[in-house]
């Protein structure tokens, strides 16, 4: 193993008895057991991201301007992706949230991507 470091966390102690337990099941140490732990998390983390990523971007790409239930121009107060193309969008910036039928969020779309919605 490469040079470590060390991360250190207070969890309240019915937490550490919990993952005390685990470890112990598995025939490890707590140290051991939480550092896979978390290898593990980081690892399913970007998978499930990925998948999330390609599910939302199939979804929105078969929506049309007929699923859309609504729009509202909003003012960006950071930079941040399109929802719809993932080009940044500026601080200050003009941005759309447009909600589809069917979706719980809106999205958070650029200018030039709410205008394709028209069509």
């Amino acid at each position: 193993m490469k040079k470590s470091k060390v991360v250190q966390s207070r969890i309240p102690e019915e937490l550490y008895e919990k993952i005390a337990e685990k470890a112990r099941s598995h025939r490890v140490t707590v140290s051991n057991f939480v550092r896979n732990l978390v290898e593990d998390v980081i690892e399913i983390h970007g998978e499930v991201a990925d998948v999330i990523d390609a599910s939302v971007k199939k979804v929105v790409t078969n929506m049309s301007a007929k699923d859309v239930a609504g729009t509202q121009e909003i003012c960006l107060h950071k930079d941040r992706p399109c929802d719809h193309c993932r080009n940044i969008m500026k601080q200050g910036g003009k941005a759309h949230l447009v909600w589809y039928e069917g979706l719980r969020s809106p999205h958070i779309v650029c200018v030039s991507c709410k205008s394709k919605l028209k069509s």
